[in-house]
């Protein structure tokens, strides 16, 4: 079955995507402007993503586009990214991994190339999400998360979050 889903949002969430999603055949497609978290993609771009199921658990995803940086902006054809992932979940299981390796330019010129992974725990009363982005031009890393929750009888809730970042992203643009 075919699944084909349009998202239109207002000023809270500047998206407006078309997502096509085949089980069959296992193959997903999504075009537009949409948000991400994931692959080394951190926000809002204008492009395209295709993903594909290539056997129990595995998913292969390609994704390109522009960032966007304010929701008013117009697309921007001089910034540009490309990023392939591959994902593993197994099923029924309270993990999945994630390994990316990306890469934008700005008006031709390498802005930001980098490796990384993503690793989430989840069950019921705890999880644990793990995020590592290497920046392999200029040797360093541009974040390295871990977050952990987990519930405490009477309705407590512990919760560690342990990051160390780049803020903003080390890239070509702002490096100078």
């Amino acid at each position: 079955a075919v699944v084909t889903r349009t998202r239109l949002s207002g000023a809270g969430s500047p998206t407006a995507f078309f997502d096509l999603d085949d089980k069959l055949t296992g193959l997903r497609t999504r075009i537009g402007r949409q948000t991400s978290t994931a692959d080394g993609i951190f926000g809002t771009f204008d492009g395209a993503m295709v993903q594909y199921q290539v056997g129990p658990g595995w998913t292969v995803r390609g994704t390109v586009g522009s960032p966007v940086f304010n929701a008013q902006d117009n697309y921007e054809s001089n910034r540009r990214f490309e990023t392939v992932a591959l994902d593993y979940g197994p099923e029924l299981a309270h993990w999945s991994s994630s390994y990316y390796v990306t890469r934008e330019t700005i008006d031709g010129l390498r802005d930001r190339q980098a490796v990384g992974t993503q690793w989430q725990y989840f069950a019921p009363g705890r999880s644990l999400v793990s995020y590592v982005d290497y920046d392999t031009a200029f040797h360093t890393i541009n974040a390295a998360v871990l977050l952990g929750t987990l519930q405490l009888p009477d309705r407590w809730l512990l919760t560690a979050d342990l990051e160390r970042r780049d803020a903003p992203l080390l890239t070509t643009e702002n490096a100078l």
